[in-house]
């Protein structure tokens, strides 16, 4: 038996090559004939105006050339190909740690709450104040106190980073986890409440910074 897929001018052919029986592919359509040899399989291509005078047909394999008048038919889509899918959010992704940043804007947001709770204007972030706390959030690590690790006051850091002021102030925690937490410890106690509700206050800047898992804050508050 040779099945010949849509035979055409120029379409090459693959041959099968089971010796009982011979399949010719095409890459059109399918025409299925029978014979019980090559020339009767010939003779029927022939009545069907298919011209077999240069066709070799045998059961051995390989690529032959079936010459034809027959239409081409539509181009179909390969079965074969991916459809696109939307690429969906990796579940397994960490959510990234807080940033540096993020802790100081939460804490600056929360100490103007409380400033608005007392009718006090809010504090503006200063990003050289920010440099100067991160700087002393460092350094509370290594001497958890007002006094620097030089040995000078606290207020040195910010004239090393540009800072002018008339008034400053400083708030320092270490151990809490969150800015809720440092807030609310800072807020009960009467020294650092009195930083947060300072009305001469005009800038701040929050410092965080964390050493084998312990957290410590920073606050500096200044005016001009």
């Amino acid at each position: 038996m040779v099945t010949t897929l849509g035979a055409s001018a120029g379409i090459p052919v693959s041959a099968a090559t089971d010796p009982a029986q011979c399949e010719i592919q095409t890459q059109k359509g399918v025409r299925v004939i029978t014979g019980s040899n090559m020339d009767e399989i010939k003779e029927k291509l022939e009545s069907m105006g298919i011209d077999c005078s240069d066709i070799k047909l045998d059961c051995n394999g390989g690529t032959i050339q079936i010459p034809g008048d027959e239409q081409p038919s539509a181009e179909q889509p390969n079965q074969d190909s991916e459809t696109p899918v939307a690429e969906q959010p990796n579940q397994d992704t960490d959510q990234p740690d807080q940033s540096e940043s993020s802790y100081a804007a939460q804490v600056i947001a929360l100490v103007n709450q409380e400033r608005a709770k007392e009718g006090l204007a809010a504090l503006q972030y200063d990003a050289a104040l920010e440099k100067a706390a991160n700087i002393r959030a460092k350094e509370t690590e290594v001497s958890f106190s007002h006094t620097r690790p030089n040995g000078t006051s606290f207020s040195t850091v910010l004239q090393e980073n540009g800072v002018s002021y008339h008034g400053t102030g400083e708030n320092i925690a270490y151990g809490q986890q969150t800015p809720e937490e440092v807030m609310t410890g800072w807020i009960n106690s009467p020294g650092h409440r009195a930083n947060i509700m300072n009305k001469n206050f005009t800038k701040i800047g929050v410092g965080f910074y964390e050493s084998n898992g312990v957290k410590y804050w920073e606050q500096l508050f200044t005016y001009e």
